[in-house]
């Protein structure tokens, strides 16, 4: 089974108005990575950073293999931001992360999202990247995404996106003080 649909669809990307282009998919050599595709499809997106949500026990269980050093060593840039699987992290270390990556993405860079799965954590990630590209909320946020990708985030993780706020309101916001 092809939580993207297709095997070819397996890291899809998120239509943006950036100058670089956002992905998502399962984690790269895990369980949802059939015949361990997803390094070449990397390499063919020429994506120069991973967005790595998984935490080091799931990444040394469910992986088999030191992602970090291969994605090194195909000059992937590794962004690790370990949230354990069901949960959503704080919000303030999160929207520096959030920060970071859409900084990247309007530089030109491409920019792989993952997870285990590439649906849960994954999507909220996901889901506060489009928010600040967008200028919409959570649940709008939530609809646009779906059209790409498919979505699995527990009550709390849809909290934590809803109470995300986008950089230039966090920006206008202090200003305002």
């Amino acid at each position: 089974m092809f939580l993207f649909g297709r095997k070819e669809e397996t890291c899809v990307e998120i239509p943006l108005d950036a100058k670089g282009r956002l992905y998502v998919s399962p984690m790269p050599f895990g369980p949802y990575d059939p015949g361990n595709a997803l390094l070449k499809i990397y390499k063919h997106r020429k994506i120069q950073f991973a967005v790595m949500l998984v935490t080091d026990v799931e990444l040394a269980r469910k992986a088999k293999k030191d992602v970090i050093k291969i994605y090194k060593d195909n000059g992937i840039e590794p962004i690790r931001f370990p949230i354990a699987d069901y949960t959503s992290p704080e919000l303030h270390a999160f929207s520096k992360v959030v920060d970071k990556i859409v900084g990247y993405l309007r530089a030109g860079a491409n920019v792989a999202v993952h997870c285990n799965a590439g649906v849960g954590r994954t999507g909220v990630m996901t889901g506060c990247i489009v928010r600040d590209f967008m200028g919409i909320d959570a649940e709008e946020a939530r609809t646009y995404i779906r059209q790409f990708m498919q979505t699995n985030m527990t009550d709390e993780q849809r909290r934590l996106m809803a109470r995300f706020s986008p950089l230039s309101a966090r920006l206008k916001e202090q200003n305002e003080q």
